[in-house]
């Protein structure tokens, strides 16, 4: 959702709320769960996305403005919505995980690089696992094209259940845990395209390797 879209302006906790798919009473009335971001972000949890504006905010991407405190964009956000500019975002994990310890964190962070990977996909088969890492390989190159953290795209458990699945369609893409209908229809298309390159590759391959 622009923040911009016919000069209205929103809090944090508003636009949050249509990012997470809250039916709240004043999300219902502004018509804001027809929006096409409606739901978009279910895979990060409140704190997250707060966590995302507090960032934008430091970065001046964002703006509290008026006696309300609502947000606006920026000049400086013009050159990210357009593309020529690219923004990295930390992941800010829930005090309960902090404590636990860092080294989970690196694993769970969706990221592109890194050994997180390698452990996400130790209990697939040799070929899931393949499939695994073109996914994530498809996932890194998504976020840098739309300057987001990888895990705004999908989180490695959601990767590894569709190496896992090999779904053909979309329909049966949506089964699969993680895959809302708002990332279906952004990013359908793409996963079942890295799927079937994937398994022709595999097929060209032939089972002599």
């Amino acid at each position: 959702m622009r923040l911009d879209r016919r000069g209205q302006r929103y809090g944090a906790g508003h636009l949050v709320d249509i990012l997470l798919g809250k039916r709240t009473a004043r999300v219902e009335q502004l018509g804001h769960s027809d929006l096409s971001t409606f739901g978009i972000g279910t895979e990060c949890s409140e704190p997250e996305w707060r966590g995302v504006v507090r960032q934008l905010l430091a970065g001046g991407l964002l703006a509290v403005q008026g006696e309300y405190g609502t947000l606006g964009l920026t000049q400086a956000s013009g050159a990210v919505l357009r593309g020529e500019r690219q923004i990295m975002l930390r992941r800010e994990l829930p005090k309960a995980r902090r404590a636990g310890g860092g080294s989970r964190a690196g694993g769970s962070s969706g990221g592109p690089s890194g050994s997180g990977g390698s452990k996400a996909a130790a209990d697939l088969d040799p070929q899931s696992a393949a499939v695994f890492e073109s996914l994530r390989a498809w996932r890194a190159a998504t976020a840098k094209e739309q300057g987001v953290p990888a895990y705004v795209v999908f989180h490695d458990a959601t990767l590894r259940g569709i190496a896992a699945a090999a779904p053909t369609t979309l329909d049966e893409l949506s089964a699969i845990s993680g895959v809302g209908a708002a990332k279906l229809e952004r990013y359908g298309p793409g996963v079942l395209a890295t799927l079937t390159s994937d398994a022709a590759e595999t097929a060209q391959a032939g089972p002599g390797g």
